[in-house]
């Protein structure tokens, strides 16, 4: 099967590609700086005319951390929605044009529901972004249910909650606690300092959220679906389990200051009923297991 992943250099484009590759897939990985970068329509069609895959996986993302300091919100806008919105169109418009039998997978985010009062979400809860990333992300997902719609595309949309792996880049928490607990290791008087532990999250392993999007496209139609582990757990828990899978106390290492987030609390808990449901695919891991499995996948566990 030939498969183009677009966003290959990404945590999830990296997993992804390692996965079906390892399924003996022919898999064609496509990051920013390529020549067939997404903002490039006649570019991405050509690639899409000489290569003609029967799955395409849509993971090109522009985002933050919810510390991060934005000193231009305007760049930032134009480059959620050049990502998001713009590149995503243009590879649906060259597959409608060249391989209108490709099925598409767009990367969309439990950001589309911004600070919602349904909880937990799933598929049916209204789209209600506070950020300017899922504001772009609902963009996209109504350019390509359109396509859906009027011509028959198969595309689907996996609504990933956060999903962690140690290809996370430095500014997310998993890859903070991860450090710090790395550097604690090595120096007992580190410390790192973070925002509100009490903040909670539903946090999964990525991998699995990579494996559930191919199930996805296997299925007998396009549709949207939450990938989550249904659980809900705090900064603190997250930090105590990485911390104690290094055999430290992560209370010896960590300070608190709220005012260094820059990001409006949300509370993130998925429902993924539907995917289960339609693909017989669970998302297990969650925390503490997942704190572990970080450090194991590290290669650091004590």
């Amino acid at each position: 099967m030939k498969v183009i992943v677009f966003g290959a250099n990404g945590q999830d484009g990296t997993i992804l590609c390692q996965q079906l590759r390892a399924d003996m897939h022919s898999v064609l990985g496509v990051g920013k700086n390529d020549p067939f970068n997404p903002l490039h329509k006649e570019a991405v069609t050509s690639l899409l005319s000489g290569e003609k895959p029967d799955r395409l996986y849509y993971l090109a993302a522009s985002h933050r951390s919810s510390e991060a300091v934005v000193t231009d919100l305007a760049k930032e806008r134009e480059d959620s929605f050049r990502v998001h919105c713009q590149g995503w169109q243009n590879v649906v418009e060259g597959c409608l044009a060249k391989t209108p039998k490709t099925r598409l997978l767009y990367a969309s985010s439990a950001h589309i529901f911004g600070n919602t009062s349904v909880y937990p979400q799933n598929e049916t809860t209204p789209f209600h972004p506070d950020c300017v990333y899922g504001e772009s992300k609902v963009a996209g997902m109504r350019a390509s249910m359109e396509a859906r719609r009027k011509y028959g595309l198969f595309v689907s949309h996996a609504i990933l909650f956060p999903h962690e792996s140690i290809y996370r880049s430095n500014g997310f928490l998993s890859r903070k606690l991860l450090s710090a607990a790395l550097e604690a290791k090595k120096d007992s008087s580190y410390k790192i300092t973070l925002g509100d532990l009490s903040a909670t999250s539903d946090w999964g392993y990525a991998p699995e959220y990579t494996r559930a999007m191919t199930s996805i496209l296997e299925l007998e139609e396009g549709g949207e679906y939450v990938l989550a582990t249904g659980t809900e757990h705090t900064v603190a828990e997250f930090a105590e389990s990485v911390f104690r899978a290094m055999g430290l106390d992560w209370r010896q290492h960590i300070l608190t200051r709220e005012d260094i987030l820059t990001k409006p609390k949300r509370r993130f808990l998925g429902d993924a009923s539907k995917l289960h449901s339609a693909a017989g695919h669970i998302i297990k891991m969650h925390l503490p297991e997942l704190g572990r499995q970080l450090v194991i996948d590290s290669g650091e566990l004590l």
